[in-house]
C-alpha cells in the first residue's frame, strides 16, 4: 500500500513538473481505467514503435546497464501480470484512499522495484554556483595545472635530437615561429623563404641575417623580403635574386626587421627588374614609410591593430605603442628602433585610403540612414574638453578638409559680423535656473589655446553630422551657426540645445526669419536644472511633435569623443582634424551597423511604455480638461517669464536710491533705520540704478520732495513682501541649482587637479554667499532667531515650494505631465514607423546605384 502510494506520487509530480521523457526506453506505470469493468487498474504506457526504439537506441547507445535495466523492467511486469492472473480478477480500487491490492510478496517486490527505478531515473537539480564559487573553482583549476604548465614551457626550450626536415644531422637551432628544431643547413634553406622568422641558438636570438656555420658560429647572412614580382620585360617568373648593398627595414607586428633589398635577373630575357616599386610593395601587403626611397615598409596588419586600440582605447599614445614594438624587437636581439615620423605619416595616409575605399562602395558614415533625407531633429552641443594648446600653425589644410569639420575661416567671418554690435542685453540675459557653463555669451579667449573647444550637431540616433572649432568660447553664435547653415537647409523639425530658452531669442533678434524655417526645443535632461516655468514652455517633453527625443545624444557623443582629448591638445591643428574626424566615422559606423535592430529594439520599448503608461493613466478626466490645464499652466509660465518685477513706487524708488548710493545716515532719518537685503540685483527692480551716479542723485532729490516720512515707512513693508521676497526666494532657488550643477562637475568635467581646486573654490564661494542669503531672507521675514528654519533652508527644504496650498495644482500638474508623456510615446510610434521607411529607402537607393555603375562599368568595351 505504502509503496503503490509512493508510485503514483512520483507519477503525479513528474506529469506536474511537465519532465521529458526519458531516452532509457524504461516503459513508465500509468493509472488508467479498465474498458470491461471500469474501475481503476495499473496498466503500463503504450509501447513507442519500433522506428521510435531504434532511433532512441541510436541516441542512447548499446550499453550494458541500460539493457540489464529494461530487463529487468520486463521481469517485474511479466511477474505482476502472473499475480493478477492467479488472484482471478484485476486489481481493483476500492475508493481514493484505499486500494485492493494483492497481499503477496512477490507483487510488494515488484512495487519496489518499480518505485527503485522511477527514482533513479528522476534528475536532481543542481544548485546554480554563485560568482564567487565560479571564480574560485577556476582559480582551483589553475592552480593544479600551474606546476605542469611550468614543466611544459621549459621542456619547449630543448633542442630536438634531430632536424624536422632531414632527420638525420642534429637540430642547431630552434624556430619559435615554426616551433621546430633545424640544423643550420636546413635552417639556411628553409628560412631564406620565411626571412621574418625568429631563431634561437646558443641561448640566444638571432638577428634576421644571421646564421650558423659549420662550426656553429653565428656569421652574417642573406635575407630577402618577400615580393609579388614578375620581370617588367616578358611577365617571366624564371628569375634569380641579386643582392644590392643597401637595407630595407620592415617593420610587423613582431617589430622591426632589417632585410636586403635585391633586384630581379630574368633567365630568359636577361633584363633586370627592380622589384622595389609602390605598386609591388603594396600588392604585396606592406605599405611604404617613405614613398621616394622606400626603404621603410609597414605590415598593413601594424596599422589596422593600432587604430583600433586608438578607437577602442581612446586617449592611447603612438608613441608608446612605436616603444611597445621597440621592446620586442629589443627581445629578440633585432634593431629596436622605429621612425615615429615615418610611422605617423604613412598611417595617415592608410587611413585616408581606408576612408576612399568606403566612399567608393558608398559607404558614408557620416549620412544617418533613419534621417535620410530629411532628419526629425537635431542637438547642438559643445565641448571645452577638447582644446587645443598653442603649439603650432598649421602646415597644410586637413585631409577630410570640409567633410566633417567646417572651415574655420568662414565660421570667423560669420562670428564677427554678429558680434560686430554686441549689445549688454546678448551678454546679461544668458542665466536660466541654475547657472550653466554653456549659457556665457560673452567671447574669451584662453592665452595657452588656440581652439577652446567644439561645437557639434548630432542626430537623434547619435550619429554626429557637422562639427566646428571654437575660438571664444561657448558663445551663442557657434550653435547660431549650425542651426542657420546646416539645420535649416536639411528642413529638419526640431533643434534642441542645452540653453535653448536663451538662444532663441538671441537668434531671433538676428533673424526672425528663423521662426518659421524650424521648431525650438529645450534639451530634457538639461531642462531640469532651468526654472519650473522654462521647463513647461521650452522642454521636448511639453512639445508636440517631439516624440521621445531627448536632446541629449551629443552628450553621449561627448563621453567617447572627450577622451581623445589627452593626445588632441598636443596636435597640430589639421592632424588634430583628422583626428576627431576618424574617429567620429568610426563611432558613427559602429551606430549604423546596428541601427536595424535598434530601431526594433526602440520600437518595442515604446509600445511597452505606451501600455504602461496607459494603464496608469486618470480615466476620469476629460482629455479636453487636460488640455486646458496644459495650456493654462503653459500662458502662467509665460506671464512668469515675461514679467520680472512690478514697477515700484515713489516712496520705493526713494527707499532703493538711498540703499544703492549708499548715502549717510543724517540724508534721511527713515531711511537710515530700515535695512535691506544685500544679496538682491537691484537694477531688475528699478531700471534707474543702472544708470550714472550723477542722474541718480538728481532723480532723488526729486523725488524725496513728493514722499513723506510715513509713506517711506509703509513702502518698506510693501516692497519687502511683494519684491525683496520673491526675488531672494528666486535667488536661493538658483544657488541651490548652481551648487548641484558645481558639485557635478569636480568629478566630471574638471580634467585635471588645477581645475578641480578652481572649482572647489569656486562652490565654497557659493556656499558662502548662500549662508548670506538664508540669514537676510529670515532677517526680512523678522525670524533671524529661527535656527530650526535656517537648518530646513541649508538641507533644501525650501517652504514656499512645499505650500499645502499648492497640492491641487501639484497634483493637475501631474495630470498634465501623464497625459504629454503618452503623447510623446504615440509621436514617437509614429516616428520610429517613417525612421524605419528611411533605412529601408536609403538602402535601397545604395544597391540600386552601386549595381548601375556595376552594369556600366562591364558594358565598357
Amino acid at each position: 500500500m505504502t509503496n503503490m502510494k509512493k508510485i503514483l506520487a512520483t507519477n503525479r509530480s513528474m506529469k506536474a513538473k511537465g519532465k521529458a521523457k526519458k531516452s532509457s526506453g524504461i516503459q513508465f506505470v500509468e493509472l488508467r481505467r479498465s474498458a470491461e469493468t471500469g474501475k481503476r487498474i495499473y496498466k503500463p504506457k503504450r509501447q513507442r514503435s519500433q522506428k521510435k526504439k531504434e532511433s532512441k537506441k541510436r541516441c542512447i547507445g548499446s550499453d550494458d546497464s541500460t539493457s540489464q535495466v529494461t530487463k529487468q523492467h520486463q521481469q517485474l511486469f511479466n511477474e505482476d501480470q502472473d499475480m493478477n492472473l492467479v488472484g482471478g480478477s484485476d486489481m481493483n480500487l476500492a475508493g481514493d484512499d484505499d486500494m485492493n491490492l494483492v497481499d503477496d510478496n512477490n507483487t510488494e517486490s515488484c512495487f519496489n522495484g518499480w518505485f527503485e527505478l522511477l527514482e533513479r531515473f528522476v534528475k536532481k537539480k543542481k544548485k546554480r554556483k554563485t560568482w564567487f564559487e565560479r571564480s574560485q573553482a577556476c582559480q582551483d583549476d589553475w592552480d593544479l595545472l600551474r606546476q605542469p604548465i611550468w614543466k611544459t614551457m621549459a621542456a619547449k626550450e630543448v633542442l630536438n635530437e634531430l632536424c624536422c626536415v632531414c632527420r638525420e644531422r642534429s637540430s642547431d637551432l630552434h624556430c619559435l615561429d615554426c616551433h621546430d628544431s633545424f640544423c643550420f643547413l636546413c635552417d639556411d634553406v628553409y628560412h631564406l623563404s620565411n626571412p621574418l622568422h625568429d631563431r634561437m641558438a646558443n641561448g640566444r636570438c638571432l638577428d634576421v641575417c644571421e646564421c650558423l656555420n659549420d662550426n656553429k658560429e653565428i656569421t652574417p647572412t642573406v635575407r630577402f623580403p618577400h615580393l609579388k614580382c614578375s620581370c617588367s620585360v616578358c611577365g617571366g617568373n624564371n628569375l634569380t635574386k641579386v643582392v644590392k648593398d643597401e637595407l630595407c627595414i620592415i617593420v610587423t607586428l613582431k617589430g622591426r626587421y632589417d632585410v636586403n633589398k635585391y633586384l630581379l635577373a630574368c633567365k630568359d630575357c636577361e633584363s633586370t627588374t627592380d622589384p622595389f616599386t609602390v605598386a609591388v610593395i603594396l600588392c604585396s601587403g606592406f605599405w611604404p614609410g617613405n614613398p621616394k626611397s622606400l626603404n621603410y615598409l609597414f605590415k598593413e596588419e601594424v596599422f589596422q591593430l593600432w587604430d583600433n586600440f586608438r578607437k577602442f582605447m581612446p586617449g592611447s599614445s603612438e608613441r608608446a605603442f612605436l616603444k611597445t614594438l621597440n621592446a620586442i624587437s629589443e627581445e629578440h636581439s633585432r634593431k629596436a628602433t622605429i621612425n615615429p615620423s615615418n610611422f605617423s605619416m604613412a598611417f595617415r595616409e592608410w587611413c585616408l585610403w581606408s576612408d576612399q575605399k568606403d566612399q567608393i562602395q558608398l559607404k558614408d558614415w557620416l549620412e544617418c540612414p533613419a534621417c535620410h533625407p530629411h532628419p526629425h531633429s537635431y542637438h547642438v552641443d559643445g565641448n571645452c574638453k577638447l582644446y587645443r594648446y598653442k603649439r603650432g600653425k598649421r602646415k597644410r589644410k586637413s585631409f577630410y578638409d570640409g567633410r566633417f569639420f567646417v572651415s574655420n575661416d568662414t565660421v570667423s567671418d560669420f562670428i564677427n559680423n554678429l558680434y560686430s554690435k554686441p549689445t549688454k542685453k546678448d551678454a546679461i540675459d544668458s542665466i536660466c535656473g541654475g547657472t550653466w557653463t554653456a549659457a556665457q555669451n560673452c567671447t574669451r579667449k584662453m592665452a595657452k589655446l588656440d581652439e577652446t573647444g567644439l561645437e557639434v550637431a548630432t542626430c537623434r540616433h547619435v550619429t554626429a553630422q557637422k562639427a566646428l572649432n571654437m575660438f571664444r568660447g561657448e558663445v551663442f553664435g557657434y550653435p547660431y551657426f549650425l542651426i542657420k547653415n546646416f539645420m535649416v537647409p536639411r528642413r529638419t523639425s526640431f533643434c534642441f540645445a542645452d540653453v535653448m530658452c536663451k538662444l532663441w531669442p538671441f537668434m531671433r533678434r538676428d533673424d526672425p526669419s528663423m521662426n518659421d524655417q524650424i521648431k525650438p526645443a529645450l534639451s530634457i535632461m538639461h531642462a531640469k536644472g532651468h526654472a519650473l516655468e522654462c521647463q513647461v514652455v521650452w522642454s521636448g517633453e511639453w512639445l508636440d511633435g517631439t516624440g521621445r527625443s531627448t536632446g541629449e545624444e551629443t552628450e553621449q557623443l561627448f563621453s567617447y569623443l572627450s577622451r581623445f582629448g589627452n593626445s588632441t591638445k598636443y596636435q597640430l591643428p589639421e592632424k588634430r582634424e583628422e583626428t576627431l574626424t576618424e574617429v567620429v566615422l568610426h563611432w558613427n559606423k559602429t551606430k549604423i551597423k546596428k541601427i536595424v535592430p535598434d530601431l526594433v529594439k526602440r520600437y518595442h520599448k515604446n509600445e511597452d511604455n505606451l501600455k504602461q503608461l496607459v494603464d496608469l493613466q486618470d480615466t476620469k478626466t476629460h482629455e479636453k480638461t487636460i488640455q486646458h490645464w496644459k495650456d493654462e499652466i503653459q500662458k502662467e509660465a509665460l506671464g512668469l517669464k515675461s514679467r520680472v518685477v512690478r514697477q515700484p513706487s515713489t516712496a520705493e524708488k526713494v527707499l532703493l536710491l538711498v540703499e544703492n548710493l549708499h548715502l549717510p545716515l543724517n540724508y534721511h532719518e527713515v531711511v537710515s533705520k530700515l535695512t535691506f537685503p544685500k544679496m538682491i540685483d537691484y537694477g531688475k527692480v528699478y531700471r534707474m540704478l543702472q544708470f550714472d551716479k550723477k542722474d541718480k542723485m538728481m532723480e532723488l532729490d526729486r523725488l524725496v520732495k513728493e514722499v513723506t516720512p510715513s509713506e517711506v515707512l509703509m513702502a518698506h513693508r510693501t516692497i519687502s513682501e511683494d519684491i525683496f521676497k520673491p526675488l531672494m526666494e528666486r535667488a536661493i532657488e538658483k544657488s541651490k541649482i548652481e551648487k548641484t550643477v558645481i558639485s557635478a562637475q569636480v568629478g566630471g568635467a574638471a580634467d585635471s587637479s588645477k581645475r578641480r581646486r578652481t572649482i572647489r573654490t569656486k562652490l565654497a564661494a557659493v556656499k558662502k554667499s548662500e549662508n548670506k542669503m538664508f540669514l537676510e531672507y529670515l532677517e526680512l521675514l523678522g525670524e533671524e532667531n529661527n535656527k530650526q528654519k535656517y537648518l530646513l533652508l541649508d538641507q533644501g527644504v525650501l517652504p514656499w515650494l512645499n505650500d499645502s496650498s499648492q497640492s491641487e495644482a501639484i497634483k493637475r500638474r501631474i495630470i498634465v505631465e501623464r497625459h504629454v508623456k503618452k503623447n510623446r510615446y504615440i509621436e514617437e510610434k509614429g516616428i520610429l514607423v517613417q525612421e524605419m521607411k528611411n533605412v529601408l529607402n536609403f538602402l535601397h537607393e545604395k544597391v540600386t546605384r552601386l549595381m548601375h555603375e556595376y552594369r556600366e562599368e562591364t558594358t565598357v568595351p
